[in-house]
């Protein structure tokens, strides 16, 4: 165990261990040999990173013959503050496959150092390329699918899988279990929160296939800020993060606005068995009063006057109507397509990058506040709140850098709306 009592946040935190586990019963503690790991959570796919560890007990020696069945387990947590006299977060535990391994060595001096580097990737990927799955199912849903995927290979998961609607019949022929399930978050309709943008991720607590709008319809227990010379925000103290880094990167994208739908979606639905053809418009404003938002104000807010009957429907979809798409038709008031296509835009309205010490209480999928403010640098006591920056945002990505004397975290986020 490596336990770091700093005040520093990003230097307040506890390494459990970190164990190689080779093919059979052989496995080895590196915690002290660690140099650098980094991994990637995101809210679109499994978890990835790679690790470099010293080479000082001839490790390579025991990878000679690497397969790419090794294991590495880490168990790590941030600290409450005060030299983690109030304990620690949550614990972040996770088993990767390594890939492939890289030795590297300073071969000039007469006492080489060497280092192994070693690619690591979600299990979940491993068993996807070993296995195929082809099956029947009849008067299904995406969910139920998704459960008794998982249920069969990705048992030694925590699993959340959000309830949705009736797909009717499904067929599945000869193919890899995650490209079935991904597959499936077209076709995904919640439930609940009637939310079409569906995702499926792996993240700090397991695989995940869920809606936006279940992810964003909780409320935030975390904020982001940056501390004034007043404040103290040590290690992780209480429920605010200091900003070390802001990159507000995508606050306002007109491609993003006029091309991919913001404003409304035509699409046309088509039968090749009565050879009929229903066509309807969807638009923005009927989206965000059938979907809550982040926060008080659509992005589009006093965006543009668009001249009554004459708004901008440039998105044009065509879809057949027939099997699945013709239960899908009727989703809250419109097409699965045009909703679903709004809803990403939507969603996707703006980011921002974070720097910040690491933080084992929060993961990909989280919702989080920022409170942020216009700097005025001639007169900083008439800073205001910054309405574009501050507000609910939720995790998309989180990068997170882990050495002996140092736990930080990058997290992107992304919003659809902002604070009043």
């Amino acid at each position: 165990m490596i336990q770091n009592t700093s005040l520093a946040p990003a230097e307040n935190f506890v390494i459990n261990y970190i164990i190689l586990r080779l093919p059979g019963s052989t496995s080895l503690e590196i915690t002290n040999e660690l140099v650098s790991f980094a991994f990637f959570e995101t809210i679109n796919d499994m978890i990835e990173g790679s690790i470099t560890i010293q080479n000082r007990a001839n490790i390579s020696g025991l990878m000679s013959r690497f397969t790419g069945q090794e294991l590495i387990e880490i168990s790590f947590a941030s600290g409450k503050g005060k030299g983690n006299g109030n304990g620690i977060r949550s614990e972040y535990k996770k088993t990767f496959r390594c890939l492939s391994t890289e030795l590297i060595s300073d071969c000039s001096s007469t006492s080489p150092t060497s280092y192994i580097s070693i690619e690591l990737s979600s299990q979940f990927l491993a068993v996807n390329e070993t296995n195929r799955i082809s099956k029947f199912y009849d008067n299904t849903n995406p969910s139920f699918i998704v459960n008794d995927i998982l249920t069969n290979y990705a048992s030694n998961f925590n699993v959340k899988v959000e309830e949705t609607a009736s797909i009717g019949k499904y067929s599945i022929g000869v193919t890899k279990p995650n490209d079935v399930i991904t597959d499936l978050l077209d076709v995904a309709i919640s439930t609940e929160f009637k939310s079409s943008d569906f995702r499926f991720f792996e993240n700090r607590d397991g695989l995940n296939f869920v809606s936006m709008g279940s992810l964003m319809s909780v409320k935030p227990e975390f904020s982001f800020a940056v501390k004034t010379p007043n404040e103290s925000l040590n290690a992780g103290e209480g429920n605010t993060l200091n900003i070390e880094y802001l990159d507000a990167f995508w606050l306002n994208n007109s491609d993003n606005n006029y091309k991919d739908g913001t404003f409304g979606c035509n699409v046309t639905s088509t039968s090749l068995i009565d050879q009929s053809f229903e066509f309807i418009k969807y638009d923005r404003s009927t989206l965000d009063k059938d979907r809550p938002l982040l926060n008080d104000n659509s992005t589009l807010y006093q965006y543009e006057n668009v001249v009554d009957n004459m708004q901008t429907y440039n998105k044009n979809k065509l879809v057949s109507s027939d099997s699945i798409y013709n239960k899908l038709k009727d989703d809250h008031g419109a097409h699965k397509t045009a909703v679903s296509t709004l809803e990403k835009t939507r969603n996707d309205s703006k980011r921002i990058v974070i720097r910040s010490a690491g933080f084992t209480d929060i993961t990909v999928g989280d919702i989080v506040g920022v409170n942020f403010l216009n700097i005025d640098n001639g007169n900083r006591v008439s800073s205001n709140i910054n309405i574009n920056i501050s507000g609910n945002w939720i995790i998309i990505a989180i990068k997170y850098s882990v050495t002996l004397s140092n736990l930080s975290c990058e997290y992107t986020l992304m919003s659809d709306s902002n604070i009043k």
